[in-house]
């Protein structure tokens, strides 16, 4: 359910105003430029009788989950929520499992909403939601997922309140030793997202996180690199570090072998993105750095990003002879004067037969005949890679005959098979494959020794002028 006023609507005492407009309503209620919202006004004519609230109720307790709608929730009065709600047992929804708050920073409002049966919540926060969120734990003590978003609160100070949490996002705070002795007594907590402040290097003895599968950092590097030497989780399968990370490559280089160290085990998926705090950047031998996560033998995706200079190129073969599970790979951003060759590409998706998901920036497919072997038909279906439009041709006979799964769609908004940020050209590219997999009667063998060109140049020509025509 994402609006609350269908369940008020129930109650005939309960009535909405004509529509006004209020210069101040609107801005209150985020509006921006010439986008002008409803203020709409809410009032009880009289008293709600016995009845009346039992049919309320009847269908309040059928309501198990709620997106409150921003503009309903400033415009309703907060005396008619507390109204209601007393007379429903000091809850309006007494069997709310779940509650999303998300469109403006949560107040007071907030209150009537939350009930014992509450297990997930998700706030948009402020600096002046503090008096509201006091309250959560004392009326909704059994959450199990606690999710915060917005600017920096009091909220995650007493997150530890919540005995059965599970899920806790608060990036909203640099969490410090004392937030994270709390943390380790939720004997059930699974997934985490922290930043962290300067102060983690006052730990000085291993707090355990035993139950926690998931965690997303960010902050100093360095303070990363601590908390991970000093937190117990045996069960680590993720960690997330791809927002707000920044760190010298010597920390860097000290977190990586950290994670590789006490998680080669248990780790299955590590999304990095490496910000380096050095101008001019670097040139970086990027097999060094990313050495020791060869041991993550367990690994199953990997998405990596930097920001300093490296070739890339280099290092891709060692991590598919490394990685044997692997089921999604990513370079998200690397200087474009390093492309991978079809060669090395082919090389990839022979040492990886589970791949599902692979994205490079750049790819040459200019090469004129590389050296192919035949292999067993691949699972390969999504792909994100750069190309020169002169080489659709070729790449399209290459991606029909290896991938055969292969997800392919024609919309040229969403182009689910093969990416690209330059629209057409992707677009251009799906009508291809599409064309090349009508026209094959019957379907040949997955895979040749030399790459097929089975598409005229006319045909792509004509194809691209209708691509612009369009």
């Amino acid at each position: 359910m994402d609006d609350v006023l269908p369940a008020f609507r129930v109650l005939p005492s309960f009535v909405e105003l004509d529509h006004e407009y209020h210069h101040e309503d609107v801005r209150d209620l985020g509006a921006k430029g010439s986008d002008l919202r409803q203020a709409i006004k809410f009032q009880l004519q009289r008293k709600i009788l016995p009845s009346e609230m039992s049919r309320f109720r009847f269908y309040a307790d059928r309501i198990r989950q709620l997106d409150v709608d921003c503009a309903t929730a400033l415009s309703m009065p907060t005396d008619i929520l507390d109204y209601i709600a007393s007379h429903n047992g000091g809850f309006l929804f007494s069997r709310l499992c779940a509650l999303s708050w998300t469109k403006t920073p949560v107040d007071q409002r907030i209150l009537p909403f939350l009930s014992p049966t509450l297990r997930s919540l998700v706030l948009n926060v402020a600096e002046d939601s503090d008096c509201a969120l006091v309250e959560i734990p004392a009326r909704s003590p059994l959450l199990r997922d606690f999710q915060l978003h917005g600017r920096p609160c009091y909220a995650p100070l007493f997150v530890a309140s919540f005995k059965h949490l599970r899920v806790a996002h608060i990036p909203l705070v640099p969490v410090d030793p004392s937030l994270l002795r709390a943390l380790a007594y939720l004997t059930e907590l699974v997934d985490l997202d922290i930043i962290l402040g300067d102060v983690m290097e006052k730990i000085q003895k291993p707090e355990s996180l035993y139950s926690l599968r998931k965690l997303k950092l960010q902050g100093n590097v360095a303070a990363m690199a601590h908390l991970l030497q000093y937190c117990h989780a045996p069960l680590l399968q993720q960690v997330d570090n791809w927002d707000g990370c920044n760190g010298l490559l010597s920390d860097w280089a000290t977190y990586l072998a950290i994670v590789s160290r006490r998680y080669s085990a248990s780790l299955c998926v590590l999304n990095l993105r490496m910000q380096v705090n050095i101008k001019p950047r670097p040139l970086v031998r990027l097999l060094k750095i990313l050495r020791p996560l060869q041991s993550l033998s367990s690994l199953r995706e990997f998405r990596f990003s930097h920001n300093f200079r490296a070739n890339p190129i280099a290092v891709l073969e060692d991590l598919a002879h490394a990685w044997p599970l692997l089921t999604k790979f990513s370079f998200d951003h690397f200087f474009i004067r390093y492309s991978a060759d079809i060669d090395t590409l082919y090389k990839l998706i022979s040492l990886w037969p589970q791949l599902e998901h692979l994205s490079l920036p750049h790819v040459d497919f200019s090469a004129p005949n590389p050296t192919l072997v035949k292999v067993a038909s691949h699972r390969l279906r999504y792909i994100d890679i750069g190309f020169q439009r002169g080489n659709i041709a070729r790449l399209s006979g290459w991606l029909v005959s290896m991938f055969p799964n292969l997800d392919v769609s024609e919309d040229m908004a969403i182009a689910h098979g093969i990416r690209r940020d330059m629209m057409p050209e992707c677009f251009l590219l799906a009508l291809t494959i599409s064309k090349l997999r009508s026209e094959a009667r019957p379907p040949k063998p997955a895979f040749t020794s030399k790459l097929p060109v089975a598409v005229s140049t006319d045909y792509i020509d004509q194809m691209a002028n209708s691509v612009r025509a369009y």
